[in-house]
């Protein structure tokens, strides 16, 4: 599944790095139907900025339970 996370991404632009664990998480998610995904990274790499990327996402793309 492809996801079109560049609207939702809160930078201009995307490291590949950043991508990879997006696209993780929404196919844990999304695919895999799982509650909760763990990213593991080091300081700096651009956490934050994935989870809100997922969190917009999330939002945009889903209804509410």
């Amino acid at each position: 599944m492809q996801f079109d996370i560049v609207p939702h991404f809160p930078y201009p632009t995307i490291r590949p790095e950043q991508q990879q664990a997006i696209e993780f998480v929404l196919r844990t998610f999304l695919e895999d139907g799982k509650k909760c995904a763990i990213v593991e990274a080091g300081v700096g790499t651009g956490k934050s900025a994935v989870g809100v990327t997922v969190a917009r996402y999330l939002a945009h793309h889903t209804s509410p339970i």
